[in-house]
């Protein structure tokens, strides 16, 4: 019974999703012709979306910020866990300022995502070598621009491990935060894939997802020679929440 009501529920997030967007189809043809002139009103309307969906469907964020963020005057790279097609849903809910994503390019071919992967997100397919540097660039040209990235370091979700773990993480978010001298803002998102896990195969259900936003981690003054050190920092960082966390519902 279980499993059919998760299904059901699964089906519902889909159809709540659709008329969500349905109304924005007719605005966004015509901003994203545009992307740079109507930046902000195209992750404006991202964000309504996917906050109204996350509301109607049941499936509520409580975000935790260690420390306060200067949102109005500096970009940052957010890095994410990532073992939910619905990670994406706890970003908007945490990230208080305009932003693109990089993503799998395979999200062109999603009738929603391709919109905003058109536009103002940055596909990458990471077996291509080509489409890899063609996705960098673009992604130090976001942040010359001042924008802020949302990258997922794992470069992917693993679906070995349930629970899922925190994986190795890719160099290239890393190396670009350092030579954009960006600051680098850890997000760990603690239980959404007990709510969704992967591209919901075990179907969704409603819920609250906690979220925690670490302190920014500043990249002044590294050199590329600190690029393996700094990764193994933010990977320290976002691991020892998880733990963190883990340990205290088992006690709870």
């Amino acid at each position: 019974m279980m499993r059919l009501l998760r299904h059901v529920h699964k089906i519902y997030v889909l159809l709540v999703t659709a008329l969500c967007c349905l109304p924005f189809f007719p605005i966004l043809y015509f901003l994203i012709k545009h992307p740079q002139k109507h930046y902000v009103a195209i992750t404006s309307i991202r964000k309504w979306i996917l906050k109204s969906v996350s509301f109607l469907s049941g499936i509520h964020f409580d975000v935790h910020y260690l420390q306060e963020i200067d949102w109005e005057s500096s970009n940052y790279i957010f890095c994410a866990n990532h073992s939910s097609i619905m990670d994406i849903f706890a970003m908007e809910h945490c990230i208080e300022q305009p932003f693109s994503f990089l993503g799998k390019d395979s999200l062109l071919h999603n009738p929603f995502t391709s919109m905003f992967f058109r536009s103002v997100d940055i596909p990458v397919n990471r077996s291509s070598k080509l489409s890899s540097y063609r996705a960098y660039k673009k992604c130090q040209e976001l942040l010359r621009e001042g924008r802020s990235l949302v990258v997922f370091p794992e470069g992917g979700i693993a679906t070995e491990n349930y629970p899922p773990i925190l994986q190795a993480f890719k160099n290239g978010t890393f190396k670009m935060a350092i030579e954009s001298q960006v600051p680098v803002v850890p997000i760990v998102i603690h239980d959404l894939w007990e709510l969704c896990w992967d591209d919901a195969q075990l179907g969704t259900r409603p819920g609250v997802c906690h979220v925690e936003v670490l302190d920014p981690i500043p990249t002044s003054g590294l050199t590329m020679q600190d690029e393996e050190s700094f990764k193994a920092l933010v990977f320290s960082r976002m691991q020892e929440r998880i733990i963190m966390f883990r340990e205290h519902v088992t006690l709870a």
